[in-house]
């Protein structure tokens, strides 16, 4: 795409879906902006071929996997169909870890990148996804009535609150504060006390976040169209 682009200094590459993301036959993924409509339609052709569209889903290039696979195993196991709430918690502990490493990556300290940048916006959310993981696993707790996994889920959020930067912490503290209903109908426990204790000081020390409305991740905002040129796929599999 970066040639595509190379001597089309006001083309922009507009990508509708993240990697990863679900799309089905007839969905658009990507656009070109330009104001010449024949070279739009070149670079649009030459997007299409660069685009890879696979029918199963890649770990070694689909990051989203390694989100979705542990949350799916903390949710069969903590639910009462399985009612495994140590395979849960080590599900869980292993989404939080990830979370702790992407937390702890700061663009600022990587080094500096002399290439030049490539006119191409897209939305992406890992980062949100990754966290609404968290708030399935009180949501499981709930189900299964499991006061343990419940203060396990709890003691995770303390965690990467302590650790977040401010708009992060706030979707954090939203989740709990949302949580507050579904935590006070899990049989009580010293346990479950304990992690709501703890966690309750972790948003008190963020002062005003459950006052605040969560801030979600910003997106690019697109400029105003100029000459499209669609880029579809003939046959859509279901993942990208």
């Amino acid at each position: 795409m970066a040639r595509a682009v190379r001597d089309a200094e006001d083309a922009e590459i507009c990508l509708h879906v993240s990697l990863g993301a679900h799309v089905t036959h007839g969905d658009m993924i990507a656009s070109v902006r330009d104001g010449d409509v024949t070279r739009a339609e070149r670079i649009a052709d030459q997007v299409a071929a660069a685009l890879t569209v696979g029918r199963k889903r890649d770990l070694a290039h689909d990051a989203t996997t390694g989100i979705d696979q542990p949350g799916n195993i903390a949710w069969t196991s903590g639910s009462s169909s399985k009612h495994n709430p140590e395979v849960a918690r080590e599900a869980l502990n292993a989404l939080e870890d990830l979370a702790a490493r992407w937390l702890a990556d700061d663009p600022a300290q990587r080094r500096p990148d002399s290439r030049e940048p490539i006119p191409i916006v897209y939305q992406e959310d890992v980062e949100g996804r990754l966290l609404d993981v968290f708030f399935s696993m009180l949501i499981v707790a709930h189900e299964s009535e499991q006061h343990t996994f419940a203060a396990a889920v709890l003691n995770a959020y303390r965690n990467l609150i302590d650790r977040s930067p401010d708009p992060v912490a706030d979707r954090l503290c939203a989740h709990v504060a949302e949580a507050q209903g579904l935590l006070d109908e899990i049989p009580p426990s010293p346990q479950l006390r304990r992690a709501r204790r703890a966690v309750d000081a972790a948003v008190e020390q963020r002062q005003g976040f459950l006052q605040r409305a969560t801030t979600n991740p910003e997106y690019t905002q697109l400029p105003v169209q100029r000459s499209p040129a669609e880029v579809r796929r003939a046959a859509a599999p279901p993942h990208r």
